[in-house]
């Protein structure tokens, strides 16, 4: 059976009013899957504003640190790049990379068919070698956003590419799971870009305005259904920031929690700490820097306290987090997978 459900209690020890209480978790045995807990992730801005968002919410360092990458000519630089920031952060932290296969705001210049048929395969071998050096968990958002039109991808060809893609990863032998992203808002038009539940170990889904986030959740029952675990890839409060305090927090955060929250199956959240307002391209996006609003700095520190979520720590106490203990409790009805 490839899903059971948790049953030990998570959350003793703190009192939380019963219309916030976390739903226990799902625990699929996905690859590098924490049975019980969400992971706390944050990045694509500089990982100096990694650090300064760690410095605001104090004890709770994010325990994932977000990237990005393209096949083409990769080389060694992302991963000599990338250990430089991770030596940034002082405790144990692991990578969640998106891949990409397109130039971003160039959607004519897709390229998942040559990945497809192998024309990048020695930029994709000289990447894995040089991040199997890194000698750390990844969680590879492989051709994110996949039928977002902005990237240009085409179902059969980007179906094509995730799974050379992820053969390569696996033959590499490096510690890493293969995550499919697509883009919230048409579910079925989402799937025509589905790899098969062989390719894929985790689903994830980018939220940014108010909207996604319910959007979101017919994507996440989805994911129940093919037995996958979810991941927030990308997050940021859209057209709304956090100068308004308890306002912002009203409009964005607290449904975006409350959706992690009574979402057995989300596993994982990435947060984007950045001031989209400073770039023209995305000047109407506003402030996300909980640094700069004390009331949603606050608030959001509350939420990291819940014991619902798993901060940077020890590779000892990450890895653990996988380790299957306590009373576990199969599903009514399995899984059987579609076998592509």
């Amino acid at each position: 059976m490839k899903y059971i459900g948790v049953v030990v209690s998570l959350f003793m020890g703190m009192p939380i009013a019963h219309s916030e209480e976390p739903e226990p978790r799902h625990y699929y045995r996905a690859k590098l899957e924490p049975v019980a807990h969400v992971l706390h992730g944050a990045g694509q801005c500089s990982s100096q504003d990694v650090v300064d968002y760690a410095k605001t919410l104090e004890s709770y360092d994010p325990a994932i640190f977000m990237d990005y990458c393209g096949v083409k000519n990769a080389g060694t630089n992302f991963a000599n790049n990338l250990k430089k920031k991770l030596d940034e952060f002082p405790k144990y932290t692991v990578v969640q990379m998106g891949l990409s296969m397109t130039r971003d705001g160039k959607p004519e210049e897709h390229y998942e068919h040559d990945v497809a048929e192998g024309n990048y395969d020695e930029d994709l071998a000289v990447l894995l070698n040089s991040l199997k050096q890194l000698d750390v968990p990844l969680y590879i958002r492989i051709g994110y956003e996949c039928n977002g039109r902005w990237n240009g991808y085409q179902p059969e060809t980007y179906k094509k590419a995730f799974r050379h893609v992820t053969q390569m990863i696996r033959e590499s032998g490096i510690n890493a799971a293969t995550v499919w992203c697509p883009h919230p808002n048409n579910l079925k038009q989402a799937m025509k870009y589905y790899p098969g539940d062989r390719w894929v170990d985790w689903w994830a889904v980018d939220i940014f305005s108010p909207d996604q986030i319910h959007n979101s959740k017919p994507l996440i029952a989805e994911a129940h259904k093919h037995g996958k675990p979810v991941m927030i890839g990308e997050s940021t409060p859209r057209h709304v920031g956090v100068l308004e305090g308890k306002t912002s927090w009203d409009k964005w955060f607290g449904p975006y929690f409350e959706l992690i929250r009574k979402s057995p199956g989300i596993k994982a959240f990435c947060y984007i700490n950045w001031n989209w307002a400073k770039y023209p391209r995305w000047q109407n996006w506003g402030d996300a820097r909980l640094q700069q609003n004390e009331v949603v700095a606050d608030l959001y520190k509350k939420e990291m306290s819940l014991p619902l979520y798993q901060h940077a720590s020890t590779k000892q106490a990450f890895h653990s987090s996988q380790l299957a203990t306590g009373e576990l409790k199969a599903p009514d009805k399995a899984y059987a997978g579609d076998g592509k």
